[in-house]
C-alpha cells in the first residue's frame, strides 16, 4: 500500500471515529436533558402532597395520613428512577465494569420468560419468545442484558391492552450479526410520549394521589433511551421503528436489538 493510499485510509477512519463520536455525544446530550424532565413529574407531586399537609388542607388526621403514605410511594418511586439513572451513568463511564462473556443467546430465553410471565399474566397478555434454531453466541454482559430486554418487555406490556409480545433471536452468520426483535401491539407514539403531567397543588382527591403514585415511572421514551445506552456499552444497537401487522389495521412497534456474533477469540467486539 502507498503512503497516498495509507493516509487516505486513516483519513476515512478518522471521520467515521469522528461521526461516531457526534452521535455519541448527541445520544448523551439528549440523555441528561430527558432524565432532568423524567425527574420533574415525581418530585412536583411531593411537593404538592407535603403542600396539602404543611397548609392545612387535609379534612381530618386520617386524610393526612393518607397524603403522607401517597408521599411516601412517590419518594421511593422516584429513589428507584434516580438509581436506574445512576447504574446506567455508572456503566457508561466505567465506575461499574462490564462483564463480558461468551454466551449463546438461546440460554437466556427460559429465564427471560420467567421474569416477565408475571407481569404478562396480571395484564392478561402473553409474552412468546422464539430461540433460533441454532447457537446465537455474542459476547455480552447477561445480567444487563436480561436487564435491558425484561425492561423494555415491562415498558412494553404497560403499553399494551391486548395481544402478545413476539421476541425472536435470529443469528445471521453472512453479516456477523445476531439480532433480538420485539414486535409490540401498540403505536410507536407509545413509546415517544412525555411523562405523565403532575396533579395540581389543589387535587384533594385520594384515588387520583393513589393511581398517580402507583404508575410514577420513567416514560417509555426514556427506559428506550436507558436500554439504548446499554446495549451500546455491549458494542451493539437498538432502533425503534413501526411495522403495519399483515391483514389487519393494527400497528406493531418493533425494537430491534444488533449484536455482533462472537468469534472465537471474541476479538471483534467492543470492550468498553
Amino acid at each position: 500500500m502507498s503512503d497516498i493510499e495509507q493516509l487516505t485510509t486513516e483519513l476515512e477512519n478518522t471521520k467515521i471515529a469522528y461521526q461516531m463520536a457526534q452521535e455519541i455525544n448527541q445520544l448523551k446530550t439528549g440523555f441528561l436533558g430527558r432524565a432532568a424532565h423524567e425527574l420533574r413529574s415525581p418530585l412536583s407531586s411531593l411537593i404538592s402532597l407535603h403542600q396539602l399537609i404543611l397548609f392545612d388542607f387535609c379534612e381530618n388526621p386520617e386524610e393526612e395520613k393518607q397524603f403522607l403514605e401517597h408521599a411516601y410511594q412517590s419518594a421511593q418511586k422516584l429513589l428507584e428512577m434516580i438509581d436506574e439513572l445512576i447504574l446506567v451513568s455508572k456503566l457508561d463511564y466505567g465506575a461499574v465494569p462490564f462483564n463480558l462473556e461468551p454466551i449463546d443467546l438461546n440460554s437466556i430465553c427460559f429465564e427471560l420468560e420467567s421474569l416477565t410471565k408475571l407481569q404478562s399474566a396480571n395484564r392478561n397478555l402473553k409474552v412468546v419468545i422464539t430461540p433460533d434454531s441454532a447457537p446465537v453466541n455474542v459476547l455480552v454482559d447477561q445480567g444487563r442484558l436480561l436487564q435491558t430486554l425484561v425492561m423494555l418487555i415491562d415498558t412494553g406490556i404497560r403499553e399494551m391492552t391486548k395481544g402478545s409480545i413476539q421476541v425472536s433471536i435470529k443469528g445471521n452468520k453472512i453479516e456477523n450479526l445476531a439480532h433480538i426483535d420485539l414486535d409490540i401491539p401498540c403505536p410507536l407514539e407509545s413509546w415517544q410520549k412525555d411523562p405523565d403531567s403532575p396533579l395540581d397543588t389543589q387535587t384533594k382527591n385520594i384515588e387520583q394521589w393513589k393511581k398517580f403514585s402507583e404508575n410514577l415511572h420513567h416514560s417509555p421514551k426514556m427506559k428506550f433511551l436507558l436500554a439504548q445506552t446499554l446495549f451500546q456499552k455491549m458494542g451493539g444497537e437498538l432502533m425503534l421503528s413501526s411495522i403495519n401487522k399483515a391483514n389487519s389495521t393494527e400497528t406493531i412497534t418493533q425494537i430491534q436489538g444488533v449484536l455482533q456474533l462472537a468469534t472465537p477469540a471474541g476479538s471483534n467486539l467492543a470492550e468498553d
